[in-house]
């Protein structure tokens, strides 16, 4: 399943197309119950069974458009979210979107069932209509909670929680993950740790999410410190820099697992000078995002599970 999906992001990633493509479809499932729910009620109060009709209708096609819509929103959990159960917003999708499927059925059994006049069709339009609703509260928490904790986190000052250390960096630790930063002429030189054994990655930008971000993700192979250079493209998806066209920025790399944490220290330009980097100025308030990968992980792409990471904002 997961060749199958990353060969499908692949492909829309080749049509420029870097977003997960789920919620495109979910409108062919939500407009026509929502539409089949307003019509139902219609043609129950005023006794238009033609309007009956056209209500069923929309039902088959809602009913046909599940399966499409489930089958792409299975690809972007297995490629944006790692197939993680652990998710409570996934788990809840999964639930409410198969007892949307049972409705849809049931509603166009009642058709062939009950008069036209009867109100029971009318209450299963609605219960679908609920649970779309549902469905599309649980997505776009999905999508945008961990932004809007962001947001609220910083609204007393977005420098709150820094510290100067001796040696000129400064200091902010979130959530366990520890963030050191220090301006030296035209250069920024970081330092990222956290306790775990597996990847670990910093990304920096202005939206809270890993989409426009700078990231760096680094790992230990073979004993020696790696470092990706990667570019958000999607609000839950990042790629390298170099599977991008662009060229990676990222020098003086060090890196060590010592006991049960993980540290890593490089260097990047101030202005990079591409739309690959996020360009840094003193003074200025930056997103900053942080995650770390499982326990032995040497590669820069296993997902990190549910509550792994950290949103917070620094000034340089």
């Amino acid at each position: 399943m997961r060749a199958i999906a990353n060969l499908f992001y692949v492909v829309l990633g080749a049509l420029g197309y870097g977003h997960p493509f789920h919620p495109v479809l979910t409108h062919l499932v939500v407009g026509p119950v929502l539409v089949a729910f307003l019509l139902g009620l219609i043609a129950w109060i005023f006794r238009r069974p033609v309007l009956h009709q056209t209500a069923r209708h929309l039902t088959v096609f809602s009913l046909v458009a599940w399966f499409f819509t489930v089958a792409v929103g299975i690809l972007d959990w297995v490629h944006f979210y790692g197939a993680d159960l652990g998710i409570f917003e996934i788990r809840m999708k999964l639930i409410l979107a198969s007892a949307l499927l049972v409705v849809l059925v049931g509603t166009l059994v009642l058709h062939r069932r009950v008069p036209a006049e009867s109100s029971v069709p009318v209450v299963a339009y609605a219960v679908s209509a609920l649970l779309v609703v549902l469905l599309g509260y649980y997505g776009g928490n999905l999508v945008y909670a961990s932004k809007a904790a962001s947001s609220g986190s910083t609204s007393s000052s977005a420098a709150e929680g820094q510290s100067a250390l001796k040696d000129g960096f400064t200091e902010k630790v979130v959530n366990g993950y520890t963030l050191d930063w220090k301006v030296d002429g035209k250069l920024l030189h970081v330092r990222i740790s956290h306790a775990g054994a597996g990847w670990l990655g910093v990304g920096f930008g202005h939206t809270g999410t890993m989409e426009g971000s700078d990231i760096k993700i680094g790992y230990i192979a073979n004993g020696k410190p790696v470092i990706v250079d990667s570019f958000g493209d999607a609000p839950n998806h990042h790629a390298a820099i170099t599977d991008l066209g662009g060229k990676p920025d990222v020098t003086d790399v060090s890196g060590s697992l010592q006991g049960a944490t993980t540290s890593f220290a490089f260097t990047v330009p101030l202005d990079p000078g591409d739309k690959w980097h996020t360009a840094f100025a003193a003074g200025t308030s930056y997103d900053v995002i942080m995650a770390a990968g499982p326990d032995g992980a040497e590669d820069d792409s296993s997902y990190h599970g549910p509550g792994n990471y950290a949103i917070f904002k620094i000034v340089l």
